[in-house]
């Protein structure tokens, strides 16, 4: 075998008192790609961080080609040939789709007059061709959806010239449609021989596309092994010390009436005549292609996008909300699905976050009582297993799936009566993917309600009583998950 491309020696770093990265010794060969996997907090992104200049370790060594090497910064790292194509999309938002795809290329598009748009346009467009992406090139990014936001970084990614990229969770929000043009550019990268380390908690990618994985857990390497075919059931074991089919633990409900509704709801060519109810206890599932309306649906039933045709009933009652205030009142609540953007207050700590919404239920004699605060927070902290446990640090200390949970922990305190959740799992590991599970399962024990939006057809069948299929701002399909197939829902999600 060849001598690897990048290898990390002895690699430590203290973050805080609850983690440190310890002793992690990893390597990388010429068109390889490395599956990197745990537990969301396990150390996966703050490894890459390292690789890429943004963290300094504290001991240990990176070495590029036999040559230790000390990054400073993603500038340095794009210098030394690295790339890191980041979860949270690393976009600029007010520029189109074209210019952010060749943003680092901008010189080879300039002439005398400046930079030719006609021909920056024509190759993004003739690029869209190839690689089967559905978006308008001109578009400004600020208006995209996140799916389609990460399609762009990785046609970034394609024409790069990296010699080692890093994709943490590139499919998160995609449906199997779009993982598929996922898998060709990385087939194509392999084939000139770029080298990858790839994060993902997606059993059927690390089967399908890993030569190697290596997991993490507590900031400590577990151990490496070539990928094999039968593995699947071994990764989620050395994960969690859940078996296989632990994964969904959808529970009995009792389905009453209907409590919302939607009628010939249609919005800027973008929905096209809604129709469909949603039941008491009911856990009704939302599938479909990026750009096939779902995340566009949720914003309107949440009054987040008010510019709509049709109607909207709330048990019983024709409501419209034309505001997040005016939903939130008649008892529906969003997990929108860009956490970072929509939902996370980084600047505060985990109390904040947690109790934002519902500080008027801690309100005695027209103060707030900081005990019964501080004493509710703990509770749901410990109650859904978000790590670390204390209510006082930054929301920075906490991992992806650690956020989201605090996130569904905060609008589970609301005590609202419907719950949108979309895309809650999105980027985060199997253990606490069954968090999430369970805490849906807890929403619908109490006589609540869950429309559900996943860009997963396996979470769909395995948590939902009825899954609607969504194409090209249509609902083209109602099925029901014992008699439905994931191929079924592409086919129709593809119509």
């Amino acid at each position: 075998m060849s001598n690897p491309i990048i290898e990390l020696k002895g690699i430590t770093k203290i973050f805080s008192k609850e983690f440190t990265l310890e002793n992690i010794n990893l390597n990388l060969y010429p068109g390889e790609v490395h599956i990197i996997t745990g537990e969301n907090g396990s150390g996966k992104t703050a490894v890459m961080k390292i690789i890429c200049g943004i963290e300094k370790q504290d001991s240990g060594s990176v070495f590029i080609n036999n040559r230790e090497i000390s990054l400073n910064s993603i500038y340095e790292a794009k210098k030394e040939g690295i790339l890191y194509i980041m979860q949270d999309t690393n976009l600029y938002y007010n520029l189109s789709v074209a210019e952010n795809i060749f943003f680092d290329k901008l010189s080879g598009f300039k002439n005398l007059l400046g930079i030719n748009y006609a021909h920056l346009f024509f190759d993004c467009q003739r690029l869209f061709d190839e690689l089967q992406i559905k978006i308008d090139i001109f578009s400004n990014v600020q208006k995209l959806g996140l799916a389609q936001k990460q399609l762009i970084e990785l046609a970034k990614a394609y024409v790069s010239n990296a010699k080692i990229i890093i994709f943490d969770e590139p499919s998160s929000a995609f449906t199997d449609s779009e993982t598929e043009i996922l898998f060709f550019i990385i087939n194509y990268l392999k084939s000139k021989g770029i080298s990858i380390f790839y994060i993902s908690h997606r059993l059927d990618e690390i089967v399908r596309i890993g030569d190697r994985i290596s997991v993490l857990l507590q900031g400590r390497l577990v151990g490496t092994k070539t990928v094999a075919k039968e593995m699947k059931r071994d990764v989620i074991k050395m994960m969690t010390g859940l078996t296989f089919d632990q994964r969904y633990p959808k529970i009995k409900s009792n389905i009453g009436k209907a409590i919302l509704e939607a009628k010939h709801l249609s919005s800027q060519n973008i929905l096209k005549d809604i129709n469909f109810f949603l039941r008491k206890g009911e856990i009704l599932g939302i599938a479909g292609l990026a750009g096939s309306g779902r995340s566009y649906l949720a914003n309107c039933l949440f009054g987040a996008i008010n510019d709509y045709l049709g109607d909207i009933f709330i048990f019983g009652e024709k409501k419209n909300p034309k505001t997040p205030s005016d939903a939130f009142k008649s008892g529906i609540i969003l997990l929108p699905e860009d956490r970072i953007e929509c939902a996370v207050y980084e600047n505060f700590d985990a109390l904040f976050n947690l109790t934002v919404m519902s500080l008027r239920r801690f309100v005695d004699k027209s103060l707030i009582n900081l005990e019964m605060l501080e004493d509710t927070g703990k509770g749901y902290i410990e109650r859904f297993s978000i790590k670390p446990e204390g209510i006082n640090h930054p929301l920075t200390h906490y991992s992806g799936g650690n956020q989201q949970k605090l996130i569904l922990s905060r609008l589970i305190m609301t005590r609202s009566r419907i719950f949108i959740l979309d895309e809650p799992t999105r980027g985060i590991d199997i253990a606490s993917k069954v968090d999430i599970y369970n805490s849906m399962n807890d929403i619908i024990s109490k006589g609540s309600s869950i429309l559900f939006i996943s860009s997963e057809a396996e979470e769909l069948l395995g948590m939902c009583d009825r899954i609607l299929v969504m194409s090209n701002g249509k609902i083209v399909a109602d099925l029901l998950p014992g008699k439905t197939t994931k191929e079924q829902i592409l086919y129709f999600a593809t119509m």
